[in-house]
């Protein structure tokens, strides 16, 4: 049994959000920092942004995105965006759930009258084996279906939902310790587009607007100055 004390906790990700701000490549990450694949260093072109170091660009951003849902009135707001970020996929997976389940139901229906047929001696169990075959693979295939949309509504639920925002925002703990990885990974690929490093600052461009007090209305971007222990 393994001891729970030495198992390596998973962290946020920054992949597929991260970008050079020079030439527009998107960094690769190497397990200890992100690299421009155009920097002289690895390719020999002369791209000058240099590699960033994993730990601090994550805690930069994730520190970032903290600071402007430090407020009620800021949390509010971002799950009222989150709300109608995601609307239309929550309408579209309750449809598909709903359509799965009422064919269920009708395929669920149609498997008794089979059975009677057999009862009342008009046909064999073998005239009607394959049918009934057919009703109950398209009646598993359906169910998957149901619990895929199931499944999505009940992501989107989490990520818009106030309460769960708030508890996840509560401190920069919550979002590295990788006690709750798996959530805070869904907040940080919501709510972060991209991230583009510079020599001494980096971008972070979000899907839903983060209200601000000079601009209620909110931001879609934030710059950060990086301090020199930030690269690697």
């Amino acid at each position: 049994m393994v001891n729970p004390t030495t198992v390596h906790k998973i962290k946020p990700s920054l992949n597929d959000m991260v970008y050079c701000a020079n030439c527009g490549e998107a960094m690769v990450n190497n397990g200890e920092r992100y690299y421009c694949p155009n920097n002289y260093l690895h390719s020999g072109a002369e791209c000058p942004t240099k590699p960033v170091d994993t730990d601090h660009l994550r805690n930069t951003v994730v520190s970032k995105l903290v600071n402007r849902m430090a407020t009620d009135d800021n949390i509010q707001a971002v799950t009222d965006g989150i709300k109608a970020t995601t609307a239309a996929n929550a309408d579209l997976q309750r449809q598909r759930m709903e359509q799965a389940e009422a064919a269920i139901a009708d395929a669920k229906a149609k498997k008794p009258a089979y059975l009677r047929l057999v009862e009342h001696g008009e046909m064999t169990y073998q005239d009607v084996a394959a049918d009934i075959d057919t009703l109950d693979q398209a009646t598993a295939g359906l169910a998957f279906e149901s619990l895929i949309a199931r499944t999505e509504m009940e992501k989107i639920d989490f990520i818009s939902d106030e309460q769960g925002i708030r508890d996840t925002f509560t401190s920069m703990e919550t979002w590295l310790n990788g006690d709750n990885a798996n959530d805070v990974q869904e907040l940080l690929d919501l709510m972060v587009q991209k991230i583009t490093v510079d020599y001494d600052f980096l971008r972070i461009v979000y899907h839903v607007p983060m209200p601000t007090d000079e601009h209620p209305e909110g931001i879609t971007e934030d710059l950060v100055q990086l301090p020199p222990s930030i690269y690697a």
